[in-house]
C-alpha cells in the first residue's frame, strides 16, 4: 500500500512541473495562440514530448533490469524466467512506443504541424 501512495505522489508531482509551463506562458504573454495550429504545437511540445522522453527512458530501464536480472540469475531457473518476461516485456513496450511515436510524427505531418 505504501508502494502505491509513493508512486500517486510522483505521478501527481510530475504533473505539476509538467504544467508549470502553461502557468509561466500565460502570465507572461509569451504564447499567443492565434490559431488552433499553435496551440496544438503548443501542447505538443510542452506535454507530450516531455511525457514521452519519461516514458521510454522508464521503458528502457526496465528492459536493461530485465537484462541484468537475466544475467545475474543465470543458475537460477525462476529467477532468469523472471528476467526474460522482462525483456519481452521490455522488447513490447518499446515497439509500442515507437509507434506511437511514428502515429503522432505522421498526424502531425498529415495536418501540417
Amino acid at each position: 500500500m505504501k508502494l502505491k501512495s509513493y508512486i500517486y505522489k510522483y505521478i501527481s508531482l510530475s504533473m505539476v512541473y509538467f504544467s508549470i509551463p502553461l502557468f509561466v506562458f500565460a502570465s507572461s504573454g509569451q504564447v499567443n495562440f492565434y490559431d488552433f495550429k499553435t496551440f496544438v504545437n503548443f501542447l505538443i511540445v510542452s506535454f507530450f514530448y516531455p511525457f514521452m522522453y519519461i516514458i521510454s527512458s522508464l521503458i528502457f530501464i526496465y528492459f536493461f533490469l530485465g537484462v541484468a536480472k537475466y544475467i545475474w540469475h543465470a543458475g537460477d531457473m525462476e529467477k532468469r524466467k523472471e528476467g526474460y518476461m522482462m525483456l519481452v516485456h521490455g522488447v513490447i513496450a518499446i515497439a509500442v512506443s515507437m509507434s506511437i511515436w511514428g502515429i503522432i510524427y505522421f498526424l502531425m505531418s498529415s495536418f501540417g504541424f
